[in-house]
């Protein structure tokens, strides 16, 4: 399989699972620790696909789908940390407001860049 399928189908299948991730989150009760564990492995079919990407440019290239894609891991970070914090008000808002619309902005991108 080429690298840039493998880019596609980590990213694509984060796309997915960020999504899947948070409406489980919608769903009180016993389904907090499926969030969790459908958000990491989002997260680190996100951060493999990047990596490849990286690793795959000869010549790495400073432009707006790379950074976007490094500001969404950073987010990530930062919504982990609301959630561990049990900072629930504010996990929310992030997710709904800056990382999901951050995270698929980088996702378009990545599709206008391979074309």
């Amino acid at each position: 399989m080429s690298s840039i399928r493998v880019i596609e189908l980590c990213i694509a299948v984060a796309l997915v699972l960020y999504f899947l991730a948070f409406f489980i989150a919608r769903k009180r009760g016993k389904w907090w620790y499926f969030h969790i564990w459908v958000a990491v492995v989002a997260f680190v079919l996100d951060a493999y696909g990047t990596y490849v990407m990286w690793t795959m440019a000869a010549d790495v290239k400073w432009d707006f789908h790379t950074i976007s894609s490094i500001v969404a891991l950073a987010l990530f970070s930062i919504q982990a940390g609301l959630g561990i914090f049990r900072r629930k008000k504010l996990h929310v808002l992030f997710a709904k407001w800056i990382f999901l619309p951050t995270w698929v902005v980088s996702f378009l991108s990545g599709f206008v860049y391979l074309f």
